[in-house]
């Protein structure tokens, strides 16, 4: 069995969602692969182990050794070398990189081909959307060249000096330059990159890919009477469209031909809109054909690299009106799945909503154009994948003593046991001083009283 590692960040969202699917469907789909999931955290890195279709084993291992305050590059490298020894991995593929907090790690200490797929831009900045401090898509800034200060302010909100931007870039040039192949989920991505990263060139296009029972609302639009039901969905952030967003629901003739109805969650209150609560993935395609969805705003002023809640969209026929930026406008233009907004700005998003409310006929056909159909499942993906990987694996078994092997590997899980022992002794210290100091002010308390 061959085991490949696969590296991410512990913030969940759309990049959890792809590692997990991509990694059951490896071990579905090729017996003779075995998939390690290492999700790096602030101070531990879970593992997760995905062998025939299940997940076996789950370990959690401290990045800190006793009296270490600082989550260094080299601490992180260290404990990736020991997940490698332990289940001698033969390939790796890093999913983001997010967690570094430095610019120590040396990738070629590894002695390992590795892949890199970008899901987001956190390689061309450290602000990841690409969001300026006056609340714009910069579209990847170079100070060098276009005279650009604002970079200075984005970086001094992520408390660091204007040289950091640089730096950031030649780190992440160099780990770009000598992966064996980097995976982009969007061809709208590359002209960011190549803008920043001019040599880059080692790249293929691999969407993800999504399991999703497909609707339809085809016939549904006989309401002529009704308000044109729009569709919110997920977390609404000022980088997710917040405040355009509602200026929409906020004008009085949209109102007259409109209702809006959120499925997620926002930080402030939008007005006129329905809040429906959270969701379950899994239920979005009961949620859709029970609510009668006309279309529904998607609105980022941020360049999407991939948007899972489109191929959702798409798959249900519920048509999508976006600007122009990034995976949302590629992708609806691709699949002919509703209408692209030339400019970031909420007036014409109105006039397109009055236009749609006096022919709703268009709806009609959008509906019926979208190729859904053309959307590739989790399985295709992992076939685009395992073409590209198997090139790079070496299948060959390398004989070494059985029994070093076995006592490498229990000195390794030993190791971090003891260090999570020592953890515990020292919070549990930390626990009896506390307690101690607070019976004492208890007592002196009581006795004066």
């Amino acid at each position: 069995m061959i085991p490949i590692l696969f590296v991410n960040h512990s913030y969940g969202g759309g990049t959890e969602k792809n590692v997990n699917d991509l990694a059951n469907a490896l071990v579905k789909n090729y017996e003779w692969i075995s998939v390690v999931v290492a999700t790096v955290g602030t101070d531990e890195v879970g593992i997760s182990v995905y062998k025939r279709n299940k997940v076996l084993k789950k370990y959690s291992f401290l990045i800190f050794e006793k009296n270490q305050y600082l989550n260094s590059s080299e601490n992180i490298k260290s404990v990736l070398l020991d997940i490698i020894k332990l289940f001698s991995i033969k390939l790796i593929h890093f999913h983001h990189f997010v967690f570094l907090k430095d610019f120590s790690l040396d990738l070629n200490e590894i002695s390992l081909p590795y892949f890199v797929t970008l899901h987001d831009y956190f390689f061309v900045c450290p602000t990841v959307n690409l969001i300026n401090t006056k609340g714009r898509f910069c579209s990847g800034c170079i100070p060098e060249e276009d005279s650009s200060y604002e970079f200075r302010s984005c970086m001094m909100q992520l408390n660091k000096e204007p040289e950091y931007l640089s730096k950031h870039r030649i780190f992440f040039e160099n780990i770009l330059s000598n992966a064996s192949k980097v995976i982009l989920p969007n061809e709208s991505m590359l002209p960011i990159l190549l803008k920043i990263f001019s040599n880059f060139r080692n790249y293929s296009v691999i969407e993800h890919g999504v399991d999703i029972k497909e609707g339809s609302t085809l016939n549904r639009l006989q309401r002529f009477v009704k308000k044109i039901k729009i569709l919110l969905i997920g977390d609404l952030s000022n980088h997710k469209g917040f405040e355009i967003i509602k200026e929409i629901c906020s004008d009085n003739n949209v109102l007259r031909f409109c209702e809006f109805e959120l499925w997620g969650k926002t930080f402030h209150r939008l007005p006129n809109v329905k809040y429906r609560g959270v969701y379950d993935s899994k239920t979005l395609t009961n949620i859709f054909e029970a609510n009668d969805y006309d279309l529904s705003l998607q609105l980022s002023i941020t360049a999407e690299s991939y948007s899972y809640t489109i191929s959702e969209l798409i798959a249900n026929r519920i048509p999508i009106i976006c600007f122009n930026l990034g995976a949302q406008a590629e992708r609806v233009t691709r699949f002919n799945a509703g209408w692209v907004v030339s400019e970031i700005d909420s007036k014409q998003v109105i006039r397109l909503l009055l236009k749609l409310a006096e022919d709703r006929s268009l709806i009609k056909l959008k509906k019926e154009s979208i190729k859904s159909e053309d959307l590739i499942s989790v399985s295709e993906m992992a076939k685009k994948y395992m073409e590209i990987y198997v090139g790079f694996i070496d299948r060959k078994t390398t004989f070494r003593n059985k029994k070093l092997l076995i006592n490498e590997k229990k000195q390794i899980l030993k190791k971090y046991k003891d260090r999570k022992r020592k953890l515990f002794d020292l919070n549990f210290i930390f626990f009896k001083k506390i307690l101690k100091r607070w019976l004492v002010r208890v007592y002196l308390v009581w006795s004066n009283r």
